[in-house]
Parts: structure tokens; sequence; C-alpha cells
């Protein structure tokens, strides 16, 4: 398996992007994987049921914060919308902006992840800002599918997400980088420059860039001990962060 050959303690983007290389580690292309996984699990339901008792915590306090009226994207929209928004990003913009493991992201969303676990709403809310972004054709459509949906323009829905996302985050959030974490700015700062705020790119650029570095992407030495899952999105996090960085540096 081939790994780039970056320094171990500081990442030199510009030297980086030169070199050619795959954001995969594994012998089947995403597209390969979530076929199968498909096959084996169902597509993304047409309509999500209202629990999941299986993936609620026992307490009953803590199903009333995390399912229903209470969860992060019921602030946003409704979940017919939000399945179309995540429809939109894997059949569309996936291939663009590929921060997720498609098989592993299919199957969290058909388990509800999204209502348990705050950080991946936060995620998920992120992707919906991007999708919106770079989808004015579909925004009367989104309107259409949510009646509730009410942002007059898609800047209004995508400072909505950002602000849902400033709230929320506890005062631990940067305690742990993860992956997830790391691609919120990513899309943030993508979804603001589709729009023409090229400005707003830099501020999401240097979080995202702190935390592809605290998870020690650039370092060839941190992937031994991970699955391949895991691996593939950590490359996937250093190569489009360079990405980004060339896309800045222009402006």
């Amino acid at each position: 398996m081939y790994s780039p050959q970056y320094s171990s303690t500081s990442l030199n983007l510009s030297t980086c992007i030169r070199r050619r290389t795959s954001f995969h580690s594994v012998s089947k292309s995403d597209a390969e994987q979530l076929e199968a996984a498909e096959t084996t699990s169902g597509a993304i339901s047409p309509r999500f049921p209202d629990v999941v008792p299986a993936l609620l915590p026992e307490d009953d306090n803590e199903q009333q914060c995390y399912a229903g009226p209470a969860s992060l994207i019921s602030k946003f929209c409704s979940e017919p919308l939000f399945n179309a928004l995540m429809q939109d990003y894997i059949g569309l913009l996936y291939p663009v902006l590929p921060v997720v493991h498609l098989p592993t992201f299919v199957s969290d969303l058909g388990n509800y992840r999204h209502r348990i676990d705050q950080d991946f709403g936060r995620f998920v809310l992120a992707l919906c800002a991007v999708t919106i972004s770079v989808r004015p054709d579909r925004f009367v459509d989104f309107k259409k599918i949510d009646p509730d949906f009410s942002f007059s323009t898609r800047l209004q829905a995508i400072d909505c997400v950002q602000s849902i996302i400033n709230k929320t985050k506890p005062p631990d959030y940067y305690d742990h980088s993860t992956v997830e974490k790391w691609a919120i700015p990513l899309c943030l700062g993508r979804a603001y420059a589709y729009l023409g705020n090229r400005k707003a790119i830099y501020y999401h650029f240097s979080e995202g860039h702190a935390l592809m570095q605290d998870l020690g992407c650039h370092r060839t030495s941190t992937y031994a001990s991970l699955d391949h899952v895991e691996a593939q999105l950590r490359k996937k996090a250093f190569w489009l962060t360079a990405i980004t960085y060339t896309y800045v540096y222009h402006i």
C-alpha cells in the first residue's frame, strides 16, 4: 500500500499536492462497497421511523433529548427534507467531496445515528449546507418538500446551519478530534465559497487544517494501528485539505 512521504512534524501542502496517489486503501471501490451494503441492508429508507429503540439511550430523559423535536436536524428541517438532501449528497456531490466512507455512512443513516449522536448530527448538517449551496436548481423543490423550510435564500439556510453547529458545541468539543469534526469546517467553507463568500473559507479552512493535523493525517506512522475504513477517511482528510489549500492560495 502506497503512503505519501510527507514530513512527520509539519505539513508542506504545496509540495504534497503534486504527488499522485489514491484516496483508497482497500481493494474495492466505495461504489462497489456501497452496492454490497445496499444489497444486504437496503438503501436509505424513503422515510425514517420515529424512533429506533435499539439505538436510543436507556434513560428516558436522554431519549427525550436526542429523539424527535429536540434533535439537531429538527432545528433546521424536517426529516423528509433531510433524507432528500442526503440522497442528493450521495448521488451528486460525493464524487467531488468524498468526506465519508459510503457503506458506513449509509449504515449510519439507516440506523438513525443523527438522532443519538450530536457530533454526527453536526456533521450531516454541514453536509446539508454544502448540498444546498451547490444546488440552486433544487432550492424551490426543497421548500416544497418541507413547507416549514422558510429560508428565502441559500445563504440564510447555510447561516442557520452554522449557527446551530456553533451553539451546540460542548466545552470539550476540541478535546478529541475526529474525521467528522474535520469535515464540518471543510463543508461549511465550501458552502460559503460556492455562494461567493470566499473569505469565509479562510476561517473554516484554518479550523479544518488544525483538526487534520491533530488527527495525524500527515504522519505515516499514525496509520499502522487504524482499520482500513478509518485509514481511508484520514487519507481523504489529508488530500482534501491539500486541495482546499490550493484553492485558498489562489483566491
